[in-house]
């Protein structure tokens, strides 16, 4: 092997190995111009004044870093690093990945899954803010980089999205209906205010089980034979309640009383108290003065049912045995 080839390979790895930080090749070169652009290193690079190893070393630029491209050489690229602008070795650069864009969404809730920390930023050098615990619901529009912009404790911050998941709202619980046998003993224990019959009275009568409140002031054969309210159940439940609005008119001092059975059938059905029952009681009554028949859907307690007004009873309904009856004006 002749001395000059020996020379030249000691030449050139003396460029490519210098203080472990690359320069490139010992020339200088015509450049290309572009509009600048974002690229990374991807080796610690010398940052030099001029194209050439033989320039000076403005600054030493890390492994990682972002330098602005002004022109390409196949050797020597012209890049702007922090306020330097200077030559590195152009094999070591690699364009940097677009900046990710911040997607706008409709306000969406999500729910967190873990105890999950509330970023300041999505990039490196992120601080967690606070952190949120697991189950909490909070609110995004956008979303960047595999993150969250959400609001919690009053801080603005991002959290990971394999960290939440979309919020779905309980369904609000059925309220429960009193059992038969509860609404019976409910209906037929109390006694009318002002006397001492039993407001409800059972019975039974062609295979149904009936609670019948009678009407109270009357003649002795009105007592008997004008009923306010009648109840009816099916197998598990209070499952339908009439209120007479005909006999309620004709006997005006008797009214109190008929109002007042009223107010204890309704009860049968969620029990005395409560909002449902309360709700009940109010949608009856806005339906006793009325000047023409109707059908009114009723949800309550997550309950589906009828109110059917007509001209001489108002009926409340609620399912027989999970199904409503087919109801026709």
């Amino acid at each position: 092997m002749n001395k000059r080839f020996i020379k030249n390979i000691g030449l050139s790895l003396g460029v490519l190995l210098t203080a472990g930080t690359i320069d490139g090749m010992p020339m200088q070169e015509p450049v290309h111009v572009e509009a600048a652009t974002v690229y990374a290193t991807t080796e610690a690079l010398n940052l030099r004044a001029g194209a050439s190893i033989t320039n000076k070393v403005l600054v030493k630029i890390p492994k990682g870093r972002a330098v602005k491209v002004i022109s390409h050489g196949k050797t020597w690229s012209k890049v702007t690093y922090g306020s330097k602008t200077g030559y590195v070795n152009a094999r070591y650069l690699k364009k940097a990945a677009a900046s990710a864009k911040e997607e706008k969404f409709k306000a969406k809730q999500f729910t967190t899954t873990a105890a999950t920390p509330l970023y300041s930023k999505t990039t490196s050098g992120k601080k967690a803010l606070v952190t949120i615990p697991k189950g909490k619901v909070v609110t995004s529009t956008t979303k960047l980089s595999g993150y969250y912009k959400v609001v919690y404790a009053g801080k603005t911050g991002w959290v990971t999205a394999s960290r939440v998941k979309d919020y779905k709202p309980a369904s609000p619980a059925q309220a429960k209906f009193l059992s038969k046998a509860d609404s019976l003993k409910l209906l037929t224990t109390p006694t009318f205010v002002n006397d001492s019959r039993k407001v409800f009275e059972a019975k039974n009568e062609y295979g149904l089980q009936f609670v019948n409140a009678y009407l109270i002031g009357a003649t002795e054969a009105a007592k008997q034979d004008y009923l306010f309210v009648i109840g009816e159940y099916d197998s598990n439940k209070l499952s339908a309640m009439t209120f007479v609005m005909n006999r309620y008119h004709k006997y005006p001092f008797a009214q109190k009383n008929g109002v007042q059975a009223l107010e204890l059938g309704l009860s049968g059905f969620f029990g005395r108290g409560t909002k449902e029952t309360d709700q009940l009681v109010k949608l009856v009554k806005e339906n006793m003065t009325f000047t023409d028949e109707k059908l009114v859907n009723l949800t309550i307690g997550g309950r589906k049912g009828y109110i059917v007004v007509n001209r001489s009873t108002i009926d409340v309904i609620f399912d027989y045995d999970g199904e409503l009856p087919t109801i026709r004006q």
